[in-house]
């Protein structure tokens, strides 16, 4: 899927403008991969935003299963701290051990913190959901399904090599195939977290509308 790392220029972006007002900075390549590519940098919801995008997700029809790890760990509470989380979110994991992990991708796949690591989480997400959700009663539609998964390294003591990043990603049963790379306009690692949460908020926002 998409790799945000080769990009001319930054565009301003508005993601779900109905339900969220804040602009993110992205940047979207040519996809090799079929699906929609993007690199968010920085950028936090308000609190207003923040509310209006998870109350936009929970009104949706929308079933999902959720994994982070390194990062992103305040959107799994936010989406449960607002009424409705019961109906949106069918699992939530932290898969911290690196065998967690590949359990979860189903592969050995390296390096952990990628697009291609998110995706490989996503897919398991959406595999769990699937699982998860019993077939529709005759007469009913079935509720659209989606992973959602986060990789990120964040600041640390003492300082990694490389730079800080996350790497997000969803997968669909629509076939929406989607990863973004974050990078961060702060170098404090509670602030770096928020910026990643709120990315993934905005990204289930996007799934959620459709």
């Amino acid at each position: 899927m998409p790799r945000s790392v080769e990009c001319d220029g930054w565009q301003q972006y508005s993601v779900l403008e109905s339900a969220i007002a804040a602009p993110f900075r992205t940047r979207k390549p040519d996809c090799r991969h079929g699906g929609q590519c993007g690199a968010i940098r920085g950028g936090d919801m308000t609190p207003d935003e923040r509310l209006a995008a998870i109350r936009a997700i929970h009104d949706s029809p929308l079933r999902l299963v959720l994994a982070v790890t390194g990062g992103g760990m305040l959107a799994v509470s936010d989406l449960l701290t607002i009424p409705g989380g019961s109906r949106t979110i069918l699992e939530a994991s932290v898969p911290y051990s690196v065998k967690s992990l590949y359990e979860l991708m189903g592969s050995e796949l390296e390096p952990h913190v990628s697009d291609e690591a998110a995706l490989a989480m996503a897919d398991g997400c959406l595999a769990r959901a699937q699982h998860l959700v019993s077939t529709p009663k005759p007469g009913t539609e079935p509720w659209p399904l989606a992973g959602i998964s986060c990789t990120a390294a964040l600041v640390t003591d003492p300082p990694r090599r490389g730079e800080d990043r996350s790497h997000i990603a969803a997968v669909s049963d629509s076939g929406v195939r989607v990863a973004r790379k974050i990078t961060f306009s702060t170098a404090d690692r509670i602030e770096q977290d928020r910026e990643t949460s709120d990315a993934v908020l905005a990204l289930i926002a996007e799934i959620a509308a459709g």
